[in-house]
């Protein structure tokens, strides 16, 4: 006798065996059963439910995602294409940089706290 699944036995009920005594099964565990009768409906209703279910897209992943060398070599190509950038910006004197100046604050712009004399005569910063 061969093995079968109890989810599409006759018998089966709510993950319970009416012909073994209404024992509890796992209904998806193939089994050798002597009283497995097959009930159309469930195996047809089954059938039209993976039949209707949608399919997950095919996603083309790059070659990098799987290689690990690939993916240092990736890596490293963005890494100098970034300096080599930095370094574009920074020979090109028609490029303005951002200098950071010390005499404001980063956030408000104002220093005044740090500049006031303290009570007791002395810098607070």
């Amino acid at each position: 006798m061969s093995k079968v699944r109890c989810k599409f036995c006759k018998f089966e009920h709510q993950r319970r065996c009416m012909e073994k005594k209404n024992t509890t099964i796992a209904v998806n565990k193939k089994r050798v059963c002597n009283s497995y009768v097959i009930d159309e409906k469930k195996v047809m209703g089954w059938a039209e439910k993976r039949q209707n279910s949608s399919k997950p897209e095919v996603m083309l992943r790059p070659d990098w995602l799987w290689d690990r060398k690939a993916r240092r070599k990736e890596r490293d190509k963005a890494s100098k294409e970034a300096i080599a950038q930095y370094k574009t910006t920074i020979e090109d004197p028609t490029v303005a940089v951002p200098k950071v100046i010390g005499s404001k604050h980063p956030v408000t712009g104002d220093l005044n706290r740090f500049l006031e004399t303290n009570k007791r005569g002395g810098d607070r910063g």
